[in-house]
């Protein structure tokens, strides 16, 4: 014979734990990699490969709020390996912080279901080879977080399968004019550079059918902000980097 005060109290102590483990594994943020949205789990590990002759590395990562409500964000990032005389910045919810701002200052309010403008992380091997591991752990105030861990290696000379090109940083920067980058590619190569906002979405393309020249970017039709672009060779992403439009 059954004790009905018993059971009930069994179901609603199963219930309870099943409730539990539902909240503990449920995530609020979603992390996605690159212009694909290449999903993440949290602590995947992103890596970077460059000759530590380029000026720049880039990372860029979406953020998703997977919550029914708003969400309040920062970001966090956390040395695990720096190879000395290195310089890494990053940027987020609209700001761009130096190398010594390791919390965001400012906060991103995702909404229900909605993703961050574009995160990305930047770093300058300034000639020195090595390895660099960086923790970017983004945090929902009063909530969970979420981490990726991001791995730039740079190294000293020039493959034989590397492309051989020069391009500069973009002048003058900041702008609210025209920004100008110099040029000079291996000939019979298809090169195409393209100008996206902060949120990953392209605002200019252009295909450089020169081999060498200064490419002239009109910047007064956008927005004040920070903007990427990208260079591809033969189809590869060969350089990525920033300028600032001001008004």
């Amino acid at each position: 014979m059954f004790n009905i005060q018993t059971d009930m109290k069994r179901i609603l102590l199963a219930f309870t734990l099943g409730v539990f483990v539902l909240s503990a594994n449920s995530q609020t943020l979603e992390l996605s990699y690159g212009s694909h949205a290449t999903l993440l789990n949290y602590g995947d590990t992103v890596t970077i490969d460059s000759l530590s002759t380029v000026s720049e590395m880039v990372a860029t990562l979406n953020v998703k709020n997977t919550d029914t409500v708003s969400r309040i964000v920062f970001c966090r990032k956390q040395y695990i390996n720096i190879v000395a005389n290195t310089t890494n910045t990053f940027c987020w919810a609209g700001s761009c912080y130096p190398a010594n701002v390791f919390l965001s200052l400012s906060a991103d309010t995702i909404g229900p279901g909605e993703t961050n403008p574009l995160f990305s992380a930047h770093y300058e091997p300034n000639l020195n080879a090595g390895t660099s591991i960086i923790k970017y752990t983004f945090s929902v105030s009063h909530g969970d977080s979420a981490w990726v861990y991001i791995k730039y290696t740079s190294t000293v000379g020039i493959n034989d399968n590397e492309l051989s090109y020069t391009i500069s940083n973009p002048y003058p920067n900041p702008s609210n004019s025209n920004v100008y980058i110099d040029y000079d590619i291996p000939v019979g190569s298809e090169a195409v550079l393209q100008v996206y906002n902060i949120c990953g979405k392209i605002e200019k393309e252009f295909v450089l059918k020169e081999n060498n020249g200064i490419l002239n970017i009109n910047v007064s039709d956008l927005s004040a902000g920070v903007y990427l672009y990208s260079l591809y060779i033969n189809g590869r992403t060969e350089r990525t980097n920033r300028f600032i439009v001001t008004r």
